[in-house]
């Protein structure tokens, strides 16, 4: 129904609101449950290639690019070089800014590596000093010792194996997997003990695996932007809910907007002020502020309508309600900000130190503010369903001596993103 009444103000106003990071608009591909579907999409947003959908599949999920799809496996099945073009070029489909910035942290830190030490970097890097053993254990195959070089040649052809991966999708990771298992046998094709044909073979296998590691360290970059986009898209809907709900605070506490009731000049004041924060909200079309956002606006329009009548007790309760729909997004933020927190945690304990009391205490605080929250008048009330998820979280916490035997507990990480994803 949103979806209906929002497309519908758009055309009605004859202008699309100048969305945060560029409003251009196009059709794309979107694998969904193992389906193509043609999507219109904001794309390219900051140039980072990040979207937004627009075909109401979802309340403004986010749409990142990728080439690793059903189009380039059928090209390798069949041995054939895929062209990452826009014809192979498919989006994925996350639910929320948030998802997507975890998403940005498993390919950089758990599939790629923060440095060349962990994660795809580290074991090609390895991989290919390997090789370079490799070519040394041949050499010694020419002393005549076969049956001493052949096990821990082999050893290391295994381990080859376990870096490149057994089944890799990558084109040139499969051909050094194809030079691993002809050579592993420690003889040439026709049978002989032949240590140039091994070495030419492990020779010509190192650039593979270069291009293999040259192909992500290009990528990593564009992962790296991406991410920055995201956090500061986050970062600038924080520092417009907190600018909306403060002004708001202090509008209703101790009868200020009964005060501005009383005065034309301070009513004219006020209208101005939600305008403004009117078009501070309209930059944000993507989940999880959209939904909020377009509501919380609608409630300023209305409430400028109705104070323009006189009706200032209509005018009162709608803002009320606003300023309770921004604390819960509030809320939101600091619960997202705790989940990223014990995932960076659990990656890399080391660079981001956290104590088992520490995510207690912060999560008590914000189940402490959503138990504040009145959610009268809301069309769709959320708070009760998030609290009992989010007490069972803490609860659950408490039964825990330290926190890495929480983070390893499947029910508490359930109970904490069901309550976060229903606020």
């Amino acid at each position: 129904m949103l979806e209906l009444i929002f497309s519908s103000s758009i055309a009605q106003g004859g202008v699309m609101p100048n969305y945060i990071g560029g409003r251009s608009f196009q059709e794309i591909e979107v694998i969904e449950h193992g389906r193509s579907l043609s999507v219109r999409a904001r794309v390219n947003i900051f140039k980072t290639g990040l979207g937004v959908r627009y075909d109401g599949g979802g309340m403004r999920q986010l749409v990142v690019p990728y080439w690793d799809n059903h189009h380039i496996h059928e090209l390798l099945k069949n041995d054939r070089q895929p062209r990452y073009g826009s014809d192979t070029l498919v989006h994925q489909t996350l639910e929320s800014l948030f998802s997507a910035i975890r998403q940005t942290y498993h390919i950089l830190w758990g599939n790629y590596g923060v440095d060349f030490s962990r994660g795809a970097k580290g074991k090609l890097t390895e991989a290919i000093e390997l090789l370079n053993q490799l070519n040394l254990a041949a050499t010694g195959f020419r002393t005549g010792n076969f049956l001493e070089w052949i096990n821990p040649f082999q050893a290391q052809i295994t381990r080859l194996f376990d870096l490149v991966g057994t089944q890799p999708r990558d084109l040139y990771r499969k051909e050094v997997i194809a030079y691993g298992q002809r050579i592993s046998c420690g003889r040439d094709s026709q049978g002989r003990v032949n240590p140039s044909a091994l070495m030419s073979q492990i020779t010509a296998a190192q650039p593979r695996l270069k291009k293999v590691l040259a192909h992500i360290l290009a990528i990593e970059p564009r992962i790296i932007a991406r991410q920055q986009a995201l956090v500061s898209i986050v970062q600038y809907a924080e520092a417009v809910i907190e600018g909306a709900r403060q002004f708001l605070s202090l509008l209703l506490e101790n009868g200020r907007f009964r005060e501005v009731s009383d005065f034309k000049t301070d009513q004219t004041r006020l209208d101005a002020a939600l305008t403004f924060y009117r078009g501070q909200l309209a930059l944000f079309d993507m989940s999880p502020y959209y939904c909020t956002f377009f509501i919380v606006s609608a409630e300023f329009k209305e409430a400028q309508q109705k104070m323009a009548v006189g009706q200032f007790s209509t005018t009162l309760q709608l803002l009320r309600r606003s300023h309770e729909s921004l604390k819960l997004r509030a809320i939101r933020i600091e619960l997202e900000r705790l989940l990223l927190l014990l995932l960076f945690h659990q990656t890399v304990p080391r660079r981001h130190p956290l104590s088992l009391e520490a995510v207690a205490a912060r999560l008590a605080l914000q189940i402490n503010h959503l138990e504040g929250v009145d959610e009268t008048g809301f069309a769709l009330p959320v708070r009760d369903e998030a609290l009992a998820n989010l007490r069972a979280a803490a609860l659950r916490l408490e039964s825990f001596s330290t926190l890495r035997h929480a983070l390893s507990d499947g029910v508490f990480h359930d109970q904490m993103r069901l309550g976060v994803a229903q606020l």
